[in-house]
């Protein structure tokens, strides 16, 4: 099982293969959410707790994505990315935490939603009023 990879991995910082069994266990919670919709009507206690060990999953694959991103995001390469960002300080309004800088032309300390495909070190977000898209989030 995927999960139980990922274990290892992580005491052994083996990153490359903690987000191998991110994606094998986002492949997984599809597949088992699909044969829940269609047949877990016929018995109303595995649908409830398919569905609620499907959100664990997601809990579990999407805090390996973050530790990911926070320690190696050059790993995260042309991969579509939604987390959430708190700053910890703002410098010339650009909020900072850690390796992540998210450029914003009203920076605060409050937590924002960064949605977004990384390119060349870079969140490829869309802006509405932005004339270049990758000039929004740099991961290093």
């Amino acid at each position: 099982m995927a999960t139980f990879s990922t274990f290892m991995s992580k005491n052994n910082s083996d990153l490359t293969l903690m987000l191998e069994a991110s994606e094998i266990m986002d492949v997984n919670n599809d597949i088992i959410l699909g044969i829940n919709r269609y047949i877990g009507w016929i018995s109303p206690f595995t649908y409830v707790s398919y569905n609620r060990y499907v959100d664990a999953q997601d809990l579990y694959s999407k805090a390996i994505k973050q530790h990911i991103l926070s320690a190696s995001p050059e790993l995260l390469e042309g991969r579509y990315l939604e987390f959430e960002f708190t700053p910890r300080s703002i410098e010339n309004g650009v909020m900072i935490n850690g390796r992540i800088k998210v450029i914003s032309d009203t920076p605060s300390l409050s937590t924002i939603l960064v949605k977004g495909v990384v390119q060349n070190g870079k969140v490829h977000v869309n802006h509405r009023n932005d004339p270049d898209p990758l000039s929004g989030i740099s991961l290093r």
